[in-house]
Parts: C-alpha cells; structure tokens; sequence
C-alpha cells in the first residue's frame, strides 16, 4: 500500500490532517519524511514545482534573454476584437 498524506510535527508527535481510514489500530508503517525545500513549517505542495518553474523561467532569461512584455499587446488585440 502505498499513500501520501499531509502531517504536522507536534509535541514530538507527527499528526495526521485528514483521518486514516485504510489502517487499524496499532499497525506498523515506514514513514518517509518529505520537508519541501527542507523546511518542515512550509506545507505549501506546490512549492517544488513553482520553485522549479522559477529556476527554468531563470535559465531561459540568462541563455535567450528576456522577452519583451507582451501584455499590452494582447489588451490592444482584445480590444480589437471588442
């Protein structure tokens, strides 16, 4: 079996914050501990992947260049259109 689960670290006790309802009690498991960016307070599960997005959006600046702000052109083309 396998399930991802979101929990706190409290008192020395990690706490679910939806209920189990596939374990019985006193079950054993293995807990694998996944801290997004090493920091066990930030419960954000988007972290990576707009972490990582930010690094590649970064690289591509840094190989191409930037590109020019394109929003005012696509306001004018929605105007356009009415």
């Amino acid at each position: 079996m396998h399930e991802q689960i979101e929990v706190v670290y409290e008192n020395g006790v990690l706490r679910p914050l939806a209920p189990l309802t596939a374990l019985h009690e006193q079950q054993h498991l293995t807990v694998t501990i996944d801290a997004p960016n090493g920091n066990a307070s930030d419960t954000n599960p988007c972290r990576k992947l707009l972490e990582a997005s930010r690094r590649h959006t970064e690289e591509q600046a840094k190989k191409y260049g930037l590109l020019e702000d394109s929003a005012a052109y696509i306001r004018q083309e929605r105007d356009k259109r009415g």
